[in-house]
């Protein structure tokens, strides 16, 4: 008869949850929620903007934690910008103003 001597733990592998997103897209998700605090000012502004709590937007933000796909939505809301725009990077445009999105042309 065989005695364990060791300590078997088993594990389920962990699922993603809900839609995930690429670190590109994640990247460009925090330029944009930046922008908006450009724009609104503060970020109790951007979060109320958003319809989120304020900690929400401050763990998006964060190094542990990443921006979900119903973030980015709200985000692109709040921009007045599709969601495509917001993933692709193309929120905020170079050279834009920050608070209007306006682009000077150059002469």
């Amino acid at each position: 008869m065989a005695i364990l001597t060791e300590t078997v733990v088993r594990r389920r592998p962990r699922r993603p949850r809900g839609f995930g997103l690429t670190p590109k897209e994640q990247d460009n998700a925090r330029v944009a929620i930046h922008a908006l605090r450009r724009r609104y000012g503060t970020w109790q502004a951007v979060a109320l903007a958003m319809g989120v709590g304020l900690k929400t937007v401050k763990n998006a933000l964060g190094p542990t934690r990443r921006p979900t796909a119903g973030l980015v939505l709200r985000v692109a809301r709040a921009a007045g910008v599709p969601v495509e725009d917001v993933l692709a990077g193309k929120y905020p445009r170079p050279g834009a103003c920050p608070l209007c999105g306006h682009v000077a042309r150059e002469r």
